[in-house]
């Protein structure tokens, strides 16, 4: 096999240092063969002990290294980028203003900080999918089952609340992505949270639009379709919307004069279902509580 000169320099000083290594420890352990002296157990035990404490102490320093550098990349993620007051946004399409739109929405972030919060996003949406089946799955346990104990059925609960804290902050995590990939959706009009209460009422008309979207689309179809499937739902709905919701969908850029929903119209649709589901698992466990006690 015909090596490089670069390649036969790096093998010999290679070797090199191998051999030298090698002579050192030989010289060393004749030395030690040769060489009279008298153990003390005293020194060994110090000896462990400061290797013991040395290992300890580089554990925890790593450790804690590796907790600052996770700790600082999660809030480097979170922190909402500075955006220009009033630029345009682009209306999402399927073919020709997909670029136009990501452009736009995103120019204030540097590509990789944008993926690793898309990815983030779909990480997210797939946790709250799979803690919203498993806190159904509790929840038809319970309420099928007339043979747990008190102590069991109280571990479900507990289960079940613990869970309900993971969704939540799973949404708030998720909320916080989409406001530092899209800001000025804060200024826009729009759902804020202290517009929902617990009877449904003073929610604003606007409100009212989208929220007849996403009942009409079901909020599971809504967390889970694609472009595509949503487009296609929306012009199967279409008949159904009332003129005031669709003349609103237009007015907000939420759908374009095809009725294809755009990114911000997803993002809209999306926000609210996910409302939905945390109030219909409320709703639900709150049930569930009355009925074990």
């Amino acid at each position: 096999m015909n090596r490089t000169t670069d390649e036969k320099i790096k093998i010999r000083n290679h070797w090199f240092k191998i051999i030298l290594i090698s002579l050192f420890a030989m010289v060393l352990m004749f030395k030690i063969a040769v060489t009279k002296f008298t153990f003390h157990f005293a020194d060994l035990l110090s000896f462990i002990l400061a290797i013991f404490a040395i290992s300890i102490s580089a554990m925890f320093y790593t450790k804690v290294n590796e907790a600052l550098r996770a700790a600082a990349i999660g809030t480097k993620d979170l922190l909402p980028s500075k955006k220009k007051k009033n630029e345009p946004e682009a209306a999402f399409t399927e073919e020709d203003d997909v670029e136009e739109e990501e452009a736009e929405g995103y120019a204030d972030l540097p590509d990789n900080e944008r993926n690793q919060l898309e990815r983030r996003m779909l990480d997210l949406n797939e946790q709250l999918k799979r803690v919203r089946q498993v806190q159904n799955e509790i929840v038809e346990r319970l309420s099928m089952s007339e043979e747990l104990s008190e102590d069991d059925r109280r571990d479900y609960l507990d289960y079940l609340l613990e869970k309900e804290k993971e969704a939540v902050l799973a949404e708030k995590e998720l909320e916080a992505i989409e406001i530092s990939l899209q800001p000025q959706l804060l200024n826009e009009e729009g759902l804020a949270e202290d517009e929902w209460d617990e009877d449904g009422d003073r929610i604003p008309d606007t409100a009212r639009n989208t929220k007849e979207i996403v009942q009409l689309l079901g909020k599971e179809f809504v967390l889970n379709a694609s472009f595509e499937q949503l487009n296609h739902k929306m012009r199967e709905i279409q008949p159904n919307i009332s003129p005031e919701a669709a003349e609103y969908l237009k007015e907000n850029d939420l759908v374009d004069s095809f009725f294809n929903v755009s990114r911000k119209g997803l993002k809209e649709f999306r926000k609210i279902a996910r409302k939905f589901s945390y109030n219909d698992g409320m709703k639900l466990l709150s049930k569930v509580v009355q009925r074990s006690k």
